[in-house]
């Protein structure tokens, strides 16, 4: 056999018992756990069985050492899972948990938790708590203006006595709403009011039915006062110039004032007017602030020197008529002094309610009888008149009898105020007047127009007529 057959025996055995060796120890089962290992000897046994069937011849050369001993079985415990996983050696570093958090941070956290929850719990009970509303109450009177007297009610409570009433701090749901006032009636009304809402109930009075007569009468006031240019106004709204006469004011207080002519001090008073009533207030006479007097030459003026004098203060007068501005506060005089003459002086005053006088200067010679004096007011429209003073020897003249009596009628188009000689008569027409005879002012006064006066002469036993038609 030469050395190549010889190789290729030899890489035949190598590749048949490499082959053999593999399918042995993939087809054969593990030891069983704690089983001993198999001896060498059978291991090379099966190899020799193995090799002789296969036609070939091996020998087994004896081991040159000791085989080495199997080590140990190691015997695992039986309830280990089959993810058990041996503890590491006592050698190897064991890995250490992070320390525990400080107490002190713990509190805070926990506090300020509980703070937030505080507050979330807080806000949903303000939202789920009814809020509460307001309610306003207007009163009017059966003309649509404001009532100033009134006693308003709410759920049996009063509320106000005067009108706009603002009722707050409500609970949400109906009221019931009760104005009195007297001579009139409102039912008792139930008003919603919604939370968070301004609720406005508007009361119209109408009369009591328990009054019919009262409630045709009217209820008002009747106002007159002597002098010109004079207005009413009623709880601040302009009427317009006196007389008046208003008959639809609601019962309670009311406030008069009257102005206008600023040579009068302003009155103002607070009257109660009952329902069904007409209350009169005047002829009032109010207090003169500056007079106006009238001042023309009498009988003996002509070359008079003529002054009027205040203490120190004399003002010469040269021209005759003349009309000056006297102030009521300061005390004047008249004074007129001619050779020849007595002395002539007179002191101007004024009366309430006369702002306007006539002064005459009259002079008499020495030795004789004073003449009368021709002192008396100027009577305009709403003036009064002043009867002049008479002399000893000059009897006045007797008192106005039957047969010195006249008539006189009054009308205006249209229906007016009229004052005859400064009193207030009411309004047009008027007939059948009896007067004494002689010269008398009438004044017609209408809220649009304005006034108009006209003087009527009336004789004894005869009828006049003064009439105006506006504007």
């Amino acid at each position: 056999m030469d050395w190549d057959d010889e190789d290729e025996k030899t890489a035949v055995f190598d590749k048949v018992t490499e082959d053999a060796s593999r399918s042995l120890l993939q087809s054969g089962p593990p030891p069983a756990a704690g089983a001993p290992m198999a001896p060498a000897s059978g291991r090379l046994g099966g190899s020799t069985q193995l090799l002789s069937s296969s036609g070939g011849t091996a020998s087994v050369p004896p081991p040159s050492r000791a085989p080495t001993p199997p080590p140990p079985a190691v015997t695992l415990p039986a309830a280990a899972p089959a993810s058990f996983v041996a503890p590491a050696p006592a050698s190897a570093a064991t890995p250490s948990l992070p320390p525990p958090a400080a107490a002190g941070n713990r509190t805070a956290l926990i506090a300020v938790m509980a703070l937030l929850l505080v507050g979330v719990i807080g806000g949903v009970v303000l939202l789920l708590l009814p809020k509460k509303g307001s309610l306003v109450v207007t009163v009017a009177n059966p003309s649509g203006e404001p009532v100033s007297s009134v006693e308003i009610l709410v759920d049996g409570k009063v509320a106000c006595s005067a009108t706009p009433c603002r009722v707050t701090d409500l609970e949400a749901g109906s009221k019931f709403v009760s104005v009195r006032v007297p001579g009139f009636s409102v039912p008792d009304t139930a008003v919603a009011v919604k939370g968070g809402e301004e609720s406005v109930f508007n009361a119209i009075l109408t009369a009591t039915s328990s009054a019919p007569t009262a409630a045709a009468a009217g209820t008002g006031v009747r106002v007159s006062a002597e002098g010109t240019g004079l207005e009413l106004t009623v709880d601040g709204k302009k009427i317009g110039p006196l007389p008046q006469e208003l008959k639809d004011l609601t019962p309670g207080e009311h406030t008069l004032r009257i102005a206008g002519n600023d040579r009068f001090e302003v009155y103002e008073k607070k009257v109660t007017v009952t329902a069904g009533q007409i209350e009169t207030i005047g002829p009032l006479k109010l207090k003169v602030l500056k007079g106006l007097a009238h001042i023309k030459a009498g009988e003996g003026a002509d070359g008079a020197k003529i002054m009027l004098v205040s203490g120190n203060d004399r003002r010469p007068i040269t021209t005759l008529p003349l009309k000056v501005d006297i102030p009521a506060d300061k005390t004047y005089s008249l004074v007129a002094t001619r050779p020849g003459y007595d002395d002539y002086k007179e002191d101007i005053t004024f009366n309430d309610g006369e702002a306007e006088r006539t002064f005459e200067v009259t002079l008499n010679k020495k030795g004789q009888a004073p003449a009368a004096t021709k002192t008396q007011p100027q009577a305009p429209a709403g003036g009064t008149t002043t009867k002049p003073a008479t002399t000893p020897d000059k009897p006045a003249t007797p008192p106005a009898t039957a047969s010195g009596m006249g008539t006189l009628n009054i009308n205006s188009i249209p229906v007016s105020n009229v004052i005859l000689d400064g009193k207030p008569l009411g309004t047009t027409p008027k007939t059948g007047l009896s007067v004494s005879a002689g010269n008398h002012t009438v004044v017609f006064v209408h809220p649009e127009h304005g006034r108009k006066a006209r003087s009527v002469k009336v004789e004894a036993g005869k009828s006049a007529t003064a009439a105006v038609r506006f504007p």
